[in-house]
C-alpha cells in the first residue's frame, strides 16, 4: 500500500513563460544574424565596387602613361626623318653640316623631351650633335649602331636605357639608319630622350604611397 504523497502534475499554463522567453531569445538571435548577414553582403558589394573603381583608375593611368610614351617617341622620330633626308641629300659637306646643326638645334628647342641629337658616320664616329659640349665619340659598340649597321630596315629603333657619353645622364635612344646612294650603310642619326622628362610627368599622378609607375621595354 503506497502511503506516499503524489504531487499533482504541473498545470499546462506554467510552461508558457519559459517557452515565450526561449522564442524571444531565438527571435533576437535570428534578427542579429540577419543584420550581420546584411552587413557582410553590403561590405562585399562595397569591396567589389571599390576594386572595380580602382581597376578602372589604374587602367586609365596605364593608358595615359602608355599614350604619353608613344607620343613622346613618335614626335622625336618624326624629327629624325627630316635629318635623315638632309644627310642623304647633302651629305656631311660644310653646307650640309650647317643645315643639320640648325635643324638639330631647332628640334631640340621645340621638343622638351629630347636631351640632344647626334649624327654618326658608318664607322660609328660622331660627326655633329646639338650639345654645346661636342666631343669626338665612337659608338660602334652601341646596340643601336650595330642594329642599323646589320639591318637594312628604315624604321626607327628604340634602344635600351643608356648613360650618355657626352653629358653623363641617363637617356632613351631613338635612332634611324642613314644610307649611301647605293643603299649601303652610311651611319645613324639619333635622338636622346632625357629620362628626367618622363619622371617629371609621372610625378603628376597620385598613385598613393605604395604605388609605382614602371617604364620598361617589352622585353622587361
Amino acid at each position: 500500500m503506497n502511503l506516499g504523497v503524489t504531487k499533482p502534475p504541473p498545470e499546462p499554463g506554467s510552461r508558457k513563460p519559459a517557452a515565450v522567453a526561449n522564442l524571444a531569445i531565438a527571435f533576437v538571435l535570428l534578427v542579429c544574424a540577419l543584420f550581420i548577414i546584411v552587413d557582410l553582403v553590403q561590405l562585399g558589394v562595397a569591396r567589389r565596387e571599390q576594386l572595380a573603381d580602382s581597376s578602372v583608375a589604374l587602367t586609365n593611368v596605364a593608358r595615359a602613361v602608355q599614350r604619353h610614351a608613344d607620343d613622346t617617341l613618335k614626335s622625336a622620330d618624326v624629327s629624325l626623318i627630316g635629318m635623315v633626308k638632309l644627310v642623304e641629300n647633302e651629305g656631311y659637306t660644310p653646307s650640309g653640316r650647317e643645315q643639320l646643326a640648325s635643324l638639330m638645334g631647332q628640334s631640340a628647342t621645340a621638343l622638351g623631351q629630347v636631351h640632344a641629337y647626334f649624327a654618326f658616320d658608318e664607322y660609328g664616329r660622331s660627326v655633329i650633335d646639338s650639345t654645346p659640349l661636342y666631343a669626338q665619340l665612337d659608338v660602334s659598340g652601341r646596340e643601336y649602331f650595330q642594329f642599323h649597321r646589320d639591318h637594312a630596315t628604315r624604321d626607327a629603333y628604340v634602344g635600351p636605357l643608356i648613360k650618355s657619353n657626352t653629358t653623363n645622364t641617363w637617356v632613351i635612344t631613338v635612332s634611324r639608319r642613314v644610307n649611301h646612294e647605293d643603299g649601303s650603310f652610311a651611319g645613324v642619326v639619333l635622338a636622346a630622350l632625357d629620362l628626367e622628362y618622363f619622371r617629371m610627368f609621372y610625378d603628376t599622378f597620385d598613385i598613393g604611397k605604395k604605388g609605382v609607375i614602371f617604364l620598361g621595354t617589352s622585353s622587361g
